[in-house]
């Protein structure tokens, strides 16, 4: 499928995060990650657009 769209990938490190799931299991660990991502929206963090590129 060809699409005019743009994209974006974004990748994001959690530090530790082997830890977490190592200490509290996999399903608190899904929970984190649900957060991070809740958290990584434009409408959550509206500077984020501004931010160039790394």
């Amino acid at each position: 499928m060809v699409s005019n769209s743009p994209l974006t990938i974004a990748l994001i490190d959690c530090d530790s995060f082997k830890d977490v799931n190592d200490t509290l299991g996999h399903m608190e660990g899904n929970e984190l990650l649900t957060r991070v991502r809740d958290l990584s929206t434009p409408e959550a963090l509206p500077f984020a657009a501004a931010l160039p590129p790394r």
